[in-house]
């Protein structure tokens, strides 16, 4: 009986990895949700763990949820080492594409434009042009 346990467990990571890392499966609102959810939580669990082990500080959900570059802005932990703020970048870069694929293939199967997986990437933009607008405002109010 434990070998076909095993076989199982097997067979449910391979449906997993072809979900998250092929165009192939469409992806219904349930499994966006769960899907999305779960490696949200693990990634937020790798990385604050990383931070915690290398830096010997605690990351809340709310230092998570900043934006890289306030983070950089006001010298938070992961720059030191600056071996891990590259090696957090890179652990990002699979979530990235599982987000841009599943969100892809989520409007496609809600009846929609594929390019809305660009919206995957509209807070990285808003935050951006955020702070922009806030370092035009203080180079402003300097020069006063």
């Amino acid at each position: 009986m434990a070998p076909a346990v095993g076989v199982a467990v097997v067979q449910g990571l391979a449906r997993w990895l072809r979900l998250w890392f092929t165009l192939s499966d469409p992806v219904d609102r349930r499994t966006y949700f769960s899907h999305g959810l779960a490696l949200m939580i693990l990634k937020y669990a790798i990385d604050a763990a990383a931070i915690g082990l290398v830096v010997g500080r605690f990351w809340s959900p709310l230092d998570y949820l900043a934006p890289p570059s306030v983070l950089l802005r006001h010298q938070v932990p992961w720059q030191r080492p600056e071996w891990l703020g590259w090696a957090m970048a890179a652990w990002t870069l699979p979530f990235v594409w599982i987000g841009v694929g599943m969100t892809l293939r989520r409007a496609v199967d809600a009846g929609q434009s594929a390019w809305l997986c660009l919206a995957f990437f509209a807070d990285a933009i808003i935050s951006r042009i955020h702070l922009r607008v806030l370092d035009h405002v203080k180079a402003l109010s300097e020069q006063r």
